[in-house]
C-alpha cells in the first residue's frame, strides 16, 4: 500500500514517532498548546472521533424488534418516532378516528414545513456597539 494508507495503520511501533496521548480521548484537546503544535493532531482527531462515535452507538439502545408496550389506560408507546397512540373510546367510530389523527398529522406536518421554511431566512448581524454611524 502507500504512503497515505500506512499513516493511519494502528502500529504500536514506536519509530513512527506519535505521543503516548495519540488517540486517547482523555487527553485530546484541540484548543490545547500541545495538541495544536503536534503533528499527528489531524489523524489523533480522526480517531478520537472514530471512538466517540462507537461508543454512542454502543450506548444507544437497539429498538428496532421492540414491540409496542400497553400500560394500564390503554395507551401504547410505540418506539417509531416516539409516537403514543391510545384505544378509542365506546362512543368514537373508525371515521371520527380517522378524522383526528388526519388533523394532527396535517398540523404536525404544516408546523414542520414551517419550521424549516423559517430556519432557512437568513439573519442579521448585530452592528457594532462602539461605532455608530454619524447621520
Amino acid at each position: 500500500m502507500g504512503t497515505f494508507s500506512s499513516r493511519f495503520v494502528d502500529d504500536e511501533d514506536a519509530s513512527s514517532g506519535r505521543p503516548e496521548c495519540y488517540g486517547d480521548p482523555d487527553y485530546y484537546d484541540i484548543t490545547n498548546d500541545v495538541c495544536r503544535q503536534c503533528r499527528f493532531k489531524g489523524t489523533c482527531r480522526l480517531k478520537v472521533g472514530a471512538l466517540d462515535r462507537e461508543q454512542r452507538r454502543a450506548s444507544v439502545p437497539n429498538t428496532a424488534h421492540v414491540t409496542p408496550t400497553a400500560s394500564p389506560g390503554g395507551v401504547y408507546r410505540s418506539n417509531a418516532k416516539g409516537r403514543v397512540f391510545e384505544d378509542p373510546g365506546k362512543d368514537e367510530s373508525f371515521t371520527s378516528v380517522l378524522a383526528y389523527n388526519a388533523g394532527l398529522n396535517a398540523v404536525t406536518t404544516m408546523s414542520e414545513t414551517l419550521t424549516e421554511a423559517l430556519a432557512q431566512i437568513p439573519r442579521k448581524k448585530y452592528p457594532s456597539l462602539r461605532r455608530r454611524p454619524i447621520e
